[in-house]
This record gives structure tokens, sequence and C-alpha cells, in this order.
């Protein structure tokens, strides 16, 4: 885990003194509204249930050229949804509502238009990789957070794409919005019998300066 983040950190590090000799390195803060669900891959582990989450965090951008960039940064991400399954010798049915928060470093390729009256069109492309910083269950809706780290695996990794649009209200400050959706590449859970995975659609509305 730390040679990886040793490299990511080299990389950026190596994009930014490129990126400082021909234009600037834009940061900027985000938050984000989403919907949140788990997929499963068996028949017997329901994962239809979605909840409401709320993420936030840190953008840096990266010029590469007068319409690219590479988009990384830091993210708080709440993930989670509700699974339905039998336990038991004898089978009972169990609901369970799991809280899981991470984490994210996204590392992704930004393609954007050219400037009109001020407002561009961009399209980002990529994933990331998290680690587990929380994780808690809701068994039954007995509204009780009971700890849930020893079902779930502290990384994972996802896929990423969305697009929104920029609106320059200043010189270098702008203001975005955009529809993100992030698909879970890994299985969350640490179970091995079935593979859960975390997906997201989420709202992004922050500022770039």
């Amino acid at each position: 885990m730390k040679k990886v983040m040793l490299l990511v950190l080299g990389f950026l590090l190596g994009l930014n003194i490129i990126a400082q000799n021909e234009k600037p390195f834009y940061l900027g803060l985000y938050a984000s509204p989403s919907v949140l669900w788990l997929q499963s891959d068996k028949n017997t582990v329901d994962a239809s249930g979605s909840k409401l989450g709320f993420s936030y965090g840190l953008l840096a951008d990266i010029t590469l050229g007068d319409y690219y960039a590479l988009a990384s940064g830091l993210e708080i991400t709440q993930l989670g949804g509700t699974l339905s399954y039998q336990t038991g010798l004898v089978p009972v049915q169990q609901t369970v509502d799991y809280k899981l928060q991470y984490l994210e470093i996204p590392l992704a390729l930004k393609m954007q238009t050219a400037s009109i009256n001020n407002l561009s069109f961009f399209g980002r492309f990529g994933g990331g990789f998290g680690v587990r910083l929380d994780a808690k269950r809701d068994v039954n809706n007995t509204i009780i957070n009971q700890p849930a780290s020893d079902e779930i695996h502290l990384l994972r990794a996802y896929f990423s794409v969305g697009g929104g649009v920029e609106y320059t209200v200043a010189y270098n400050t702008k203001i975005f919005a955009g529809i993100f959706y992030k698909n879970g590449l890994t299985n969350a859970f640490k179970q091995e019998d079935w593979s859960v995975k975390s997906n997201a659609l989420s709202l992004n509305v922050g500022v770039i300066f």
C-alpha cells in the first residue's frame, strides 16, 4: 500500500513540474450529494436497496494541454446500500443496511471544450482507489449502528466517468457542476461465497481556483 501511494505521489509531482512550465496547477473544493447502492453477483443476495449519501473533497487539475488535464485529489466518500439474505442453519431472512466511508484518491483524464461566453463543457474518464475509514451496519432496521469493519475490505478500486459544465466568474476562478458515476471494481466484502461491489451516482458542485 505504501509503495503504491509513493508511486502515485511521485507521478503527480512529476506532472506538476511539467505543468508549472506550461500552465497553472488548479485546485478546487467540491461537495457531492449521491445515490448509493450495492451490486451482488448472487441471486440469493438481494442488493436492490439504495440510499442517499454525501461526499466532499479537494480536487487538483494538472494541465497537460489546452483542453486536457490530469484530474486527481482527495475525497471523503460515503458508500453503502442494503443487502437481504438468509443466515443460520435454519434459514432466516436478514436485511442489513451498510454505511461505509472511504478516503479516496481519484485519477482521471479530463477533457474540456473551448470557453464560449465564459462557459465550457468537460468530461472525465478514469478511476481511483480508496482506503476504508469506517464501516457500520444496521440489522433488520433496529436503528442501531454496529461496527462492520470485520466484513469490509480495507481497500477498494473503482471506475469513474462523468461530465459537466464550468463557468468562469473571475480570473482563474470557476464554478462547476457535473454528474459522475462510480462503479466498484473490487469486492467490498470479505465474504468469499459472493461478491458485492459498491456504486454511486453523484452530483458534484464546486469551485476551482
